[in-house]
């Protein structure tokens, strides 16, 4: 039984290592989910596994959104109208920017993931919004925001099907295999399709929260914020930061501290394993062999237990 429990143990190893060798190396591989939080190799960006973490937060915390604001009571941001009298660029949060059916304003948004830093939530202090970069790796195309057109290629930063890595939001949606309102030649799609959402949890079309925060301001107006919509695959801007939207949380992570997949890599990550093996008593090795234990802890980066069930292939971003 022992032997059998073993041979279970190499064959995941071997069968992850081939995976990974065969889509390129962990550089650009797969979503890989763990401790509640979801690691994208090709961006090197770590999200919170629950894409409504705000609300289940809330339903066990009665106090969340005291918490939020003794921790983060004042969020600092470009003057704008919205701003406190006679203290441009600071805003004083206060409950009316919480609401348990509809979100956070844009503020409430930037003390959440505030609050998550100040008490290391999973271990992390560096949680922030996701951000927006022009496409063109340049410049932002910005239009008036009275102007609802967006394209439908992707090509500017108002549009549908940015696959772009600049927008973190859009890129990840179309990662999953979601597809947005309209294809590339403005086609309309099938709006009301599931959404694709594995490894994540709680990601919803419902309209009422399915505009989610970017911590990027408009560069023409500071009053709105750019923000990504799940329900029609649009990135845009327009809402005013006092609007009540979603929030997700992201973290990056240094590259260099990633490992490459190979042979010395792949032993090194086994040994632990069969010693493990060795010296450990399996009473249901039907049970316990379908999680295998990855270990890694590098420069705050860690990644455990990593099911196997839950390595998804990024291929559609390749």
């Amino acid at each position: 039984m022992k032997n059998n429990l073993l041979g279970m143990i190499v064959g995941a190893i071997l069968s992850i290592g081939t995976a990974f060798l065969a889509f390129g190396g962990i550089a650009n591989a797969a979503l890989l989910a763990s401790n509640n939080v979801v690691y994208d190799s090709q961006t090197n960006l770590m999200w919170l596994q629950d894409a409504n973490t705000f609300r289940t937060q809330l339903a066990s915390n009665p106090d969340l959104v005291s918490d939020i604001i003794a921790a983060v009571p004042i969020i600092y941001d470009t003057p704008n109208g919205f701003d406190n009298t006679g203290t441009s660029g600071q805003y004083s949060l206060s409950p009316s920017d919480f609401s348990s059916s509809f979100g956070m304003t844009w503020w409430g948004a930037q003390g959440w993931v505030g609050y998550l830093s100040s008490i290391n939530y999973l271990g992390f202090s560096d949680w922030r919004l996701p951000t927006v970069a022009p496409v063109n790796g340049i410049n932002f195309n910005y239009t008036s925001l009275n102007d609802p057109t967006l394209t439908y290629n992707g090509s500017t930063d108002r549009a549908y099907n940015i696959t772009s890595t600049q927008s973190e939001m859009s890129h990840l949606f179309y990662a999953l295999g979601n597809n947005g309102n309209f294809d590339i030649s403005g086609n309309v799609l099938n709006i009301e399709s599931p959404i694709l959402a594995d490894p994540f949890i709680n990601m919803t079309k419902d309209s009422a929260y399915s505009l989610y925060w970017s911590g990027t301001e408009y560069g023409l107006d500071p009053k709105v914020s750019w923000y990504f919509d799940i329900h029609t695959g649009a990135q845009s801007a327009g809402p005013g930061k006092n609007t009540f939207g979603n929030g997700w949380v992201v973290r990056s992570v240094d590259p260099t501290a990633i490992p490459e997949p190979g042979v010395v890599w792949l032993v090194g990550l086994g040994l632990p394993l069969l010693l493990s093996a060795k010296h450990r008593k399996f009473t249901r090795p039907g049970r316990d062999s379908t999680k295998l234990g990855l270990y890694a802890r590098t420069l705050g980066i860690f990644l455990m237990p990593v099911e196997t069930g839950k390595i998804r292939t990024n291929l559609s971003c390749m």
